[in-house]
């Protein structure tokens, strides 16, 4: 019953994402924003640091799980 007030007030405040979304693309400048691939953590890091997060520090051999 309080999830139905709150959806039915959200309705109310929050503004129509559509609408907010196109006055946003007219008033800012430049390309549309790309999308980001989602990759997880350790590709992530991997890519930032140059370390494997998966492999041990000491030996260099994949880590036991």
């Amino acid at each position: 019953m309080g999830e139905e007030f709150l959806r039915r007030f959200l309705l109310h405040v929050l503004p129509d994402r559509e609408k907010a979304l196109a006055l946003c693309r007219q008033v800012l400048p430049g390309p549309p924003a790309r999308k980001v691939s989602k990759i997880d953590w350790r590709q992530q890091f991997e890519s930032l640091t140059g370390i494997d997060p998966s492999r041990c520090e000491a030996c260099g051999q994949k880590a036991l799980r």
